[in-house]
């Protein structure tokens, strides 16, 4: 099962614009329409982090956001497996 571990935000400005939830949930909504199940397993197996990444104070400020999934090697490898 996946585990999503968010960053901690110091301001409202800096939390993830929707629950980070949703947000995988579509993403592997999007993955399962392209076809992409063995990615969707791999990902749902893997602990995820979600955090502001990078801050630049262009236009009243930007966040860069970064989303990290953390597979074991093993199940990495078999990606590539036919």
């Amino acid at each position: 099962m996946m585990k999503v571990v968010a960053a901690s935000a110091e301001t409202k400005m800096e939390r993830f614009p929707i629950a980070p939830a949703q947000f995988l949930t579509n993403l592997f909504a999007l993955l399962r329409t392209a076809g992409h199940e063995r990615i969707i397993k791999l990902l749902a197996s893997s602990t995820t982090q979600i955090g502001v990444h990078n801050y630049g104070n262009w236009n009243g400020g930007t966040y860069n956001w970064g989303l990290v999934f953390r597979v074991d090697m093993e199940s990495f490898g078999r990606l590539s497996e036919a």
